[in-house]
């Protein structure tokens, strides 16, 4: 493998350090700092790059583990202004189902798959943020963190693409 740049790792490379502001008008109007909840799966290798990505921006992404549903319910009694997720199927169908019954409604959810393009439900913010993914190619973990702190620490650093995981990438936030 050649280490030159090709159009689209440049391209992955700046979409890692894409500002919040792309999502447009569902996503707009940040909320205040504190206000954004991440949470990842850390047995799956995304979710721990996600998590460090974060945590190098200054933001703890919490680990998923133990009794699920307690742990979401006692995480939104915070009343997060967002919450930010990259785990696997089944933890994101019980976080949004117990978000749901907490007032929150999902934004965007986009379904990783190895070898197939990204398949995203719900809004235009989704069909955005499916965008960010594929152009963002390996480095999406890292900027999904920056996505959801409103951050953009410039490229990540660009590195073979490991064989991708099935992983779901989610956005909750409060129903209106």
């Amino acid at each position: 493998m050649t280490a030159g740049i090709t159009r689209r790792r440049l391209i992955g490379g700046a979409a890692a350090a894409a500002p919040l502001a792309v999502l447009g008008t569902a996503l707009a109007g940040r909320p205040a700092e504190g206000a954004v909840l991440l949470v990842h799966d850390d047995t799956m290798a995304s979710g721990r790059r996600f998590a460090a990505h974060a945590a190098a921006l200054g933001t703890h992404s919490v680990a998923l583990h133990g009794e699920r549903v307690r742990l979401v319910r006692q995480l939104l009694a915070r009343r997060p202004a967002r919450v930010f997720g990259l785990t696997r199927h089944a933890d994101h169908l019980l976080f949004a189902e117990v978000a749901s019954e907490a007032g929150y409604e999902e934004l965007a959810s986009i379904q990783h798959r190895e070898a197939r393009r990204p398949r995203t439900r719900c809004s235009v913010a989704a069909e955005t943020l499916a965008s960010l993914a594929r152009a963002a190619g390996p480095c999406w973990p890292e900027a999904f963190a920056e996505l959801a702190l409103g951050t953009a620490s410039g490229p990540s650093p660009l590195r073979p693409a490991p064989r991708p995981e099935p992983a779901f990438s989610w956005v909750l936030r409060p129903k209106a």
